[in-house]
């Protein structure tokens, strides 16, 4: 397939469309008959045909390994990774090098404080228990381990591509204004203190279960939030925890807002997430004990790797991601 070929085929891919189209125009990574082979499943999902490791010219086998650990996880299966705008798949081409020999060194301000990770392990797809296994079971984009300022941890990411440029679709419909899911007393419990005068969001149950939705008129992505909320509950529950280490939660979000490609140009709705976001976790950090930290300001992939000391990201993967 050529290049021509491709952006006529990916005009349909509303959120994706304007960034790959984008990378064409700059003639950047779509150079090759096996990047440009890209098929559409869904009407919404274009795939890589060939493998990733092929599309992507990785060498470390390392990858292998954390390649299946993904698309073996918790709701994954090989088409869905393979997908153009996959946040699964964002996650594992920017963090699977990090190893003992290929560290990751961090240094962030996190809720006013300094902090310097060093990060030497990571794992895809990492579960923990909500509640009881009969509910289900948190599966975290991406852990690393390894120290802060000294002391072993472990930090959970929640990665996002797309998915919070969807949001202003939630107007269209009241169904797709909330998020559904089957009643439970301890669930509930949670909202019932979390969500106590939440400015943008609230809940409700009914007898089709509880309830996140807009209060103020303006859709908002719920889904991401309510994930949050999971995690941070399997956290809690984690095997981590009770091997002594300190648990950080965050999550770490794909920003359009720099790139001349017409996707949330003016940031409004990574803004909007984000403070929704930055509010859940300040209130979360206020009903957990001291092992347990969830980060107050969303991590973005393009501030991430514009400042980790040594941590090289593979020629390819900066090129589509434009890190």
């Amino acid at each position: 397939m050529t290049q021509e070929e491709l952006k006529v085929k990916l005009k349909s891919d509303k959120y994706g469309f304007p960034f790959f189209r984008m990378l064409l125009e700059k003639n950047v990574f779509f150079d090759s008959p096996e990047r440009c082979n890209i098929e559409k499943r869904k009407s919404d999902t274009f795939v890589f045909e060939n493998n990733i490791k092929t599309v992507f010219d990785i060498q470390d086998d390392c990858f292998d390994e954390c390649y299946d650990a993904v698309i073996n996880g918790e709701g994954n299966e090989d088409r869905k990774i393979k997908s153009i705008r996959s946040s699964s798949l964002l996650g594992l081409l920017t963090f699977y090098k990090v190893h003992s020999a290929h560290k990751l060194i961090l240094r962030k301000i996190i809720n006013n404080k300094v902090f310097e990770f060093l990060f030497d392990q990571v794992v895809f797809e990492k579960t923990n228990r909500v509640f009881h296994p009969s509910i289900g079971l948190s599966s975290i984009d991406v852990a690393l381990y390894g120290t802060v300022n000294g002391k072993p941890c472990v930090l959970y990411l929640e990665s996002k591509f797309t998915e919070y440029l969807e949001r202003k679709d939630l107007l269209k419909t009241k169904r797709k204004n909330k998020i559904t899911f089957p009643i439970s007393c301890k669930y509930e419990d949670y909202y019932r203190n979390l969500f106590i005068n939440y400015p943008g969001l609230e809940w409700k149950t009914d007898k089709n279960g509880l309830e996140l939705l807009s209060n103020n008129g303006t859709p908002h992505y719920c889904e991401g939030i309510k994930q949050m909320i999971s995690h941070y509950i399997g956290a809690k529950n984690s095997d981590d925890l009770f091997k002594g280490l300190k648990v950080y939660l965050g999550t770490i979000l794909f920003d359009f807002s720099g790139y001349d490609c017409n996707v949330d140009k003016d940031g409004e709705l990574i803004k909007d997430y984000k403070k929704l976001y930055s509010e859940l976790a300040k209130r979360l950090n206020i009903k957990g004990g001291n092992n347990i930290t969830v980060i107050e300001e969303a991590f973005t992939y393009q501030d991430l790797f514009s400042q980790t000391y040594g941590y090289n990201l593979d020629k390819r993967v900066k090129e589509y991601y434009q890190l």
